[in-house]
């Protein structure tokens, strides 16, 4: 049986938009499939792909959606799918993925000519500042959460909420900034926090860890065994610049 998998990236999607996007291509979808976000929040790829098999698929399709679709993620989506590939039983089902949508000339030719509906815009003072953007609010930890690609395929149980969750439940709602991140770069040591100010990096891949990084780091201010060993090191001068200092 083949089974499609539609991989979304779009992080500034709203769930509910989400929701009634993958609802509109499984009804139309002649083929069983699912639907999963690359970032941010909710479902992942490995788990539908597990779901998949268990489904009884013997080829399934990743099927990437956007036009374009990312560059880098067309490289590295194959790449994490094949390390999934790997702890599957030998032969039982095989993977492939589509080409890109903006390949497909004819499809689009049907969007440039596609009849459209259009808002009039009218003039707007400083319409790009929106209210409560001047400053940050106060805080005492400013957090930042990796909601990446490759952070949120590693954190199946979904980091951000959990972790405003548990900020809120331990009554430090008030005093935690939490942002959500892009990448934060050490992707391999995944889901990954940031605690400002003091600058240290956590890898949190559970609900239980998330509750022991509130508990040490937030309430009691301690060293905590979830902490990653990454430390702000002076970057190396260019030759270019060292050449300079030297004849200075």
């Amino acid at each position: 049986m083949q089974f499609e998998i539609f991989l979304v990236s779009a992080s500034y999607v709203s769930n509910r938009k989400f929701a009634a996007l993958a609802e509109t291509l499984v009804a139309a979808n002649e083929t069983p499939c699912d639907v999963v976000r690359l970032e941010h929040q909710g479902d992942h790829m490995f788990n539908a792909l597990d779901r998949a098999l268990a489904n009884g698929a013997t080829r399934i399709v990743l099927r990437p959606i956007g036009i374009p679709f990312s560059q880098s993620l067309r490289k590295w989506v194959p790449n994490a799918a094949a390390d999934w590939l790997t702890r599957q039983p030998a032969h039982q089902v095989k993977l492939a993925i589509a080409a890109d949508l903006d390949e497909d000339q004819e499809l689009l030719k049907l969007v440039a000519n596609r009849p459209y509906r259009a808002e009039p815009i009218a003039p707007k003072i400083d319409g790009m500042n929106g209210k409560g953007w001047d400053e940050p609010p106060a805080y005492e930890h400013h957090l930042l959460v990796c909601t990446g690609p490759r952070c949120h395929m590693r954190g199946s149980f979904g980091l951000l909420e959990p972790l405003k969750a548990a900020v809120q439940q331990a009554g430090l709602g008030s005093k935690c900034l939490i942002a959500s991140t892009g990448c934060l770069f050490p992707c391999n040591n995944g889901p990954v926090v940031v605690h400002y100010p003091k600058g240290d990096w956590y890898q949190l891949n559970s609900e239980q860890d998330v509750a022991k990084f509130v508990d040490d780091v937030l309430i009691h201010q301690r060293t905590s065994p979830l902490r990653l060993p990454f430390a702000p090191t002076p970057a190396e001068p260019s030759p270019e610049k060292a050449m300079l200092h030297a004849n200075e």
